[in-house]
C-alpha cells in the first residue's frame, strides 16, 4: 500500500530546490512567469543551506535566540513541556554564518561572504519579499536584477558544503556542489 506521506530532510530539501531552479532557468528561457519560481527556488535553496549549516546536533542554532535559549534549557533539564521552535529569520541566518550577529555561532564554522554575496542575499530576499507577500498589482522586474544574484549566491551555498558540516549526511558526497556545477553549465 503507498503512503500519503513522504520524508525528507533540510538537505535533500536544499537540493530539490537547486533541481527545481535549474529546471526554472531552463523553463524561463520560454516562459517568463518562470522567473517568480527562480527567485522562489534559489531563496529556498539559500536559506535551507544557511539552517543546514547553522544547525548543530541539538539543532538549536538556527533557532531565534529567545527560543534557542528556551530550548537549551530544557534539553539541559527536560523540565515542563518541549518548547515551541521557531526558526530564525533569514537576515539572522545570513549574520550569525558569516559572524557578524549573534550568540549562536554557526555549527559548521563562519564563512566569510563579500560585498558583492551579501548584496546578492539582499536583492534576492527583497525579491522572494515581494513575490511571497505581493499586494494585487502588476511587477516589473528587471532580469540582470536576478540573473546578476545567482552566481554569488551558487557560491556561497558551494562553500558552505565544502565546509563538511551542512550536508554531511547527504550521499552522495558532493552532490550540492555536483548539482550547482549542472546549473551553472546549464546557464
Amino acid at each position: 500500500m503507498k503512503s500519503g506521506y513522504f520524508r525528507t530532510s533540510e538537505a535533500e530539501d536544499v537540493i530539490g530546490s537547486l533541481r527545481h531552479l535549474k529546471r526554472c532557468l531552463d523553463e524561463a528561457k520560454h516562459d517568463p512567469q518562470a522567473w517568480k519560481w527562480v527567485i522562489l527556488s534559489l531563496f529556498s535553496a539559500v536559506q535551507g543551506s544557511m539552517v543546514c549549516h547553522a544547525a548543530g546536533s541539538a539543532q538549536i542554532e538556527c533557532l531565534k535566540d529567545d527560543c534557542a535559549t528556551k530550548m537549551l534549557a530544557w534539553l539541559e533539564s527536560h523540565d515542563g513541556p518541549k518548547p515551541e521552535e521557531e526558526l530564525a529569520g533569514p537576515d539572522a541566518l545570513f549574520k550569525r554564518m558569516n559572524g557578524t550577529f549573534g550568540k549562536l555561532p554557526p555549527a559548521g564554522g563562519v564563512v566569510s561572504t563579500s560585498p558583492a554575496t551579501e548584496e546578492a542575499f539582499k536583492r534576492l530576499k527583497l525579491l522572494r519579499d515581494h513575490l511571497s507577500h505581493f499586494s494585487p498589482k502588476g511587477w516589473s522586474i528587471e532580469k540582470a536584477f536576478i540573473e546578476d544574484a545567482i552566481p554569488p549566491l551558487l557560491s556561497l551555498i558551494k562553500e558552505i558544503e565544502l565546509r563538511g558540516w551542512a550536508f554531511r549526511h547527504l550521499d552522495p558526497k558532493g552532490i550540492v556542489g555536483r548539482t550547482i556545477d549542472d546549473i551553472q553549465r546549464a546557464t
